[in-house]
């Protein structure tokens, strides 16, 4: 199953905080305003987000310590992050506006470690930091993987069975890349790799284009998350 972030973004001013809406482009609905024919539950169609909205494990992790280093059913992905702020719940201060989004349900924001943190926070975190990144390959890609093993695969994944799935060791996979093996037995033979990344590259767009976007908000210590997450 998939885990999902909802979040809503706060500017504090001389009357305390106050919600921000459509100041970052959608991702989920790309700008349409549309979802599968409906309104975009996200942006209420106006294309337009007030907060991140990616499916991106590595900045779930580096947020808040989800889905950190493991994925669906709990597959090995890497080492994970230093988490910046998990689990610290959702603030008291909350502004009237996100207070009545929210109302009597924190299912606005997820149904799970909800947790909070400051542009200031994540403009102090170390992104240049490097962790390594793990994944589940077949011949053809650990043979691609060892030409360049500083980058990742050309396709890998958190794992894979199957009654005709063969897992080796890399050392019996660098043996097995010099036998005669039949196409079929190369694609259905596996091993694992790991390679280094860096917390800003890990981030994508979060890193280039989101924190830009909170940037123009206000000052650092003026402007925060608060997010949570459901899966």
């Amino acid at each position: 199953m998939g885990c999902d972030i909802h979040m809503a973004v706060e500017v504090r001013g001389p009357g305390g905080w106050r919600l921000v809406r459509s100041f970052y482009p959608c991702s989920l609905c790309d700008q349409t305003g549309k979802w599968y024919g409906n309104e975009c539950p996200t942006c209420d169609g106006t294309g337009r987000a007030g907060g991140y909205c990616q499916r991106s494990y590595n900045v779930f992790g580096i947020l808040a310590d989800v889905r950190n280093g493991y994925g669906v059913a709990g597959c090995d992905t890497g080492d994970g992050w230093p988490p910046l702020a998990p689990r610290r719940g959702i603030p008291d201060d909350i502004s009237a506006e996100l207070r009545a989004a929210i109302g009597d349900e924190t299912a606005w924001l997820g149904d799970h470690d909800q947790t909070w943190c400051t542009l200031a926070e994540l403009e102090a975190y170390d992104w240049r930091q490097v962790t390594q990144q793990r994944g589940v390959v077949d011949l053809d890609n650990y043979a691609a993987w060892r030409e360049r093993p500083f980058e990742p695969p050309p396709a890998y994944y958190g794992g894979v069975i199957g009654p005709n799935v063969q897992n080796v060791t890399p050392e019996q996979a660098r043996v097995l890349l010099t036998a005669r093996q039949t196409p079929e037995q190369r694609a259905s033979t596996y091993t694992t790799v790991h390679w280094p990344l860096s917390a800003e590259s890990a981030a994508g767009d979060f890193y280039t284009k989101f924190l830009p976007a909170l940037r123009a908000l206000g000052a650092p210590d003026a402007v925060r998350l608060v997010f949570g997450f459901d899966g």
